[in-house]
């Protein structure tokens, strides 16, 4: 890692902008859900047009700017990325020039192949991801669970109680996964050894008529890195579906529970912040008034029940404009 940090001081300004500006895009995620809800439950519900105008154009301003800061953050997530694996891989390749006879026995041709391209093209990738998404995801995973709270504690604690569930499944995957890697990387590093092999040494392969033999070669090495990858990447894919039924359970339990928060009353979400579900639970008394009176038919609710048998209360379905 200190290794990594002295290539990083080079290009530190992309490590500086590049989160800079994913965090403040990460940061209109919040802000446009709170304007939209802004206009249905204040702007719709009081039919204020210049109001729904001013939020719409906030909004869609927000989006703009949204735009541009992913874009700038993407950029220099990939400029970043490019400029230090060019700087890693040309001081690999300086390294390489002073080997001793003693380091060339030590590493195979092939191993300093890899090193050199895959190796670095997935510190590349690394690196991309880390400058795009090692900031901007906690900014949203604690900017949710806020506003979870904000709205109904009950629903962020279900939003936080997925966290310790999410990181258990990654951890439980990386950790079998990584030996899986290593072998996988091992066995690349084999195949581009026989490649160099076969390519330099191909006219004694032709002159000892050995073409035969060689290409069974490469095919025993090509078959076990098949599947030595394919049981690394079947660890990794698991990673995804698990993670999508933890969410999507906590998803499902948010909006059951949501939804008998609304049904009482207790919740606003969209155009049911009008007021209509809780007028609907004073009729049969789930709640009673703390001021004034509620009538059906002229008749007190309170006393409804006593006159309900010739004056019956039938549940319609409220349909908003």
């Amino acid at each position: 890692m200190k290794r990594y940090l002295t290539y990083i001081k080079g290009v530190w300004y992309y490590f500086i902008f590049g989160p800079f500006f994913m965090i403040l895009e990460a940061c209109g995620e919040f802000i446009l859900p709170y304007l939209s809800a802004n206009i249905i439950n204040v702007g719709a519900a009081k039919v204020d047009i210049p109001y729904i105008i001013r939020n719409g154009l906030m909004m869609a301003l927000i989006s703009l700017c949204m735009m541009i800061l992913g874009v700038l953050g993407v950029n220099f997530g990939i400029r970043g990325a490019s400029q230090l694996a060019a700087d890693i891989r040309l001081a690999a390749f300086k390294k390489i020039q002073t080997f001793s006879f003693s380091n060339i026995d030590e590493f195979s041709t092939g191993s300093l192949i890899t090193r050199m391209t895959n190796d670095i093209s997935q510190l590349q990738n690394f690196t991309q991801m880390l400058l795009r998404g090692l900031f901007r995801c906690p900014v949203m995973i604690v900017g949710a669970i806020a506003m979870s709270f904000a709205l109904e504690p009950e629903i962020g604690w279900i939003i936080l109680a997925i966290l310790p569930v999410l990181a258990v499944v990654i951890v439980a995957i990386v950790t079998i996964s990584t030996p899986r890697y290593t072998r996988m990387q091992q066995q690349i590093d084999r195949l581009n050894t026989k490649v160099k092999e076969t390519v330099t040494n191909q006219k004694v392969i032709k002159s000892f008529v050995r073409e035969e033999d060689e290409i069974r070669h490469f095919g025993e090495v090509n078959t076990l890195l098949f599947e030595k990858s394919t049981k690394a990447l079947k660890t990794m894919l698991l990673m995804q579906p698990l993670s999508a039924l933890i969410v999507n359970g906590a998803t499902l339990a948010v909006v059951w529970m949501a939804g008998g928060q609304i049904m009482v009353g207790k919740m606003e979400i969209g155009s049911s912040g009008c007021g209509k579900s809780t007028l609907v639970s004073l009729i049969p008394r789930l709640y009673d008034v703390t001021e004034g009176a509620v009538y059906v038919d002229q008749i007190n609710v309170k006393d409804l029940f006593l006159y309900s048998h010739t004056h019956p209360v039938y549940p319609v379905r409220i349909l908003s404009a």
